[in-house]
């Protein structure tokens, strides 16, 4: 199945204002850009849906029935998920989860923008995987939603709050909350895949020598800033990131002074610091590009959301949604000025671990850095200033 591959940045964000949702109590109504159903959509129809092209204005109108609201969101993740290939994830009623008395995992997803997805997509593929009753779940409000939402949206799972757009805070707050030996954090935008995942990762972290694992480890690298006279450095991604909580207290813990970015990379080289591995390990997962950065700072849009929760758009216009939303960000002047600050900020907070791989000359970069926070002063001292450029470079679609 193909889509059109020459929709532009300007096209999707006129057409993601389209999206339009009603629920009747009978059908689940979903109109979607035409452009974002594959050509041979008629392939995968059921007989609990409906499709109907509406070429006058370029939408298709999706009918989903059900005998209840649960179902008819189902049966429309379920007609996604055939679409774009991606996995069947089974129905899950959240009502009938029941917290492990003694888990041997807990697994904290902290949620940005995208409750969505985590509510639809996301927790039920964590629940249908093999042993995931020894799982503890816990989500973390990033101060995106209400609390009184999350807490009746994830009902019986355990919801607490944290300070608005601060990562690394949520991230421990959610340890601190947490009872497990091992500790799993998500971002709110992937999920593993792999039926085994749980007793894999459980196995592994207990290696000695492991520090953290992580489906991906990306290779960091500082680029122009520091022309690459630092080699890329083990940055662990949370999704999930693994790491056992005498470790985590070992290494001091999620640095709770990152504010955009970084938190992960720290985390990695404070792993270093102490002489623990970072290491990569291969298990089934889904990354969707980004779903919260794009609600945050490209799009904020009621429809858009609800698709994410669906799996109704597809990975590859996801991806130039990122893009686009990325690119917004590097534009911006104080964006610049915080991610210099920020990974001046770890540089400084981790010589054992850059000298652990081997850079060359660390003392150049830093002098490099140094400048440029001479000249632009500490995003540290400026909170107030980054949480207004956080909240005001989004772009908000009604």
């Amino acid at each position: 199945m193909q889509i059109n591959t020459e929709i532009t940045i300007n096209h999707l964000l006129q057409s993601i204002k389209s999206i339009y949702f009603q629920d009747d109590g009978k059908h689940l109504y979903l109109h979607l850009p035409s452009s974002f159903l594959p050509v041979s959509s008629s392939s995968v129809i059921a007989s609990d849906v409906d499709l109907e092209h509406q070429n006058n204005n370029n939408l298709s109108l999706l009918t989903f029935r059900g005998i209840d609201a649960l179902s008819r969101y189902y049966n429309a993740q379920l007609y996604f998920s055939r679409c774009w290939n991606r996995p069947i994830i089974p129905f899950l009623d959240l009502n009938k989860y029941q917290p492990p008395t003694d888990p041997i995992m807990s697994c904290i997803i902290v949620i940005n923008e995208n409750d969505k997805y985590v509510r639809n997509i996301q927790l039920p593929s964590l629940l249908s995987q093999q042993n995931s009753n020894l799982i503890e779940l816990i989500i973390v409000n990033n101060g995106s939603r209400s609390i009184e939402y999350l807490n009746k949206a994830f009902s019986p799972i355990r919801v607490i709050d944290s300070e608005w757009g601060c990562v690394g805070r949520a991230y421990q707050a959610g340890a601190d909350a947490s009872s497990a030996e091992i500790l799993a954090f998500l971002h709110d935008d992937c999920m593993p895949t792999d039926q085994n995942w749980l007793v894999t990762l459980f196995k592994t972290i207990q290696n000695n020598g492991i520090g953290i694992i992580s489906q991906h480890v990306i290779p960091f690298q500082l680029g122009y800033i520091c022309d690459h006279i630092i080699p890329p450095l083990p940055h662990a991604k949370a999704y999930p990131l693994v790491i056992t909580r005498a470790n985590l207290e070992l290494v001091g813990g999620w640095d709770i002074n990152h504010f955009i970015g970084f938190e992960e990379l720290d985390l990695s080289l404070a792993t270093l610091d102490h002489s623990l591995d970072v290491r990569q390990i291969e298990i089934g997962f889904l990354h969707e590009s980004g779903l919260s950065t794009i609600l945050k700072y490209l799009v904020n849009h009621s429809g858009l959301r609800e698709a994410f929760g669906l799996g109704a758009i597809p990975a590859d216009v996801i991806s130039r949604l990122h893009k686009a939303a990325m690119s917004k960000l590097s534009k911006s002047e104080v964006g610049r000025i915080i991610t210099r600050d920020q990974l001046r900020y770890v540089l400084q907070s981790h010589p054992k671990a850059l000298e652990r791989v081997g850079t060359r000359n660390v003392h150049s970069a830093m002098s490099k850095l140094k400048k440029l926070y001479q000249r632009d002063g500490s995003i540290l001292d400026r909170r107030s200033e980054m949480v207004d450029f956080d909240r005001n470079i989004s772009i908000t679609s009604t």
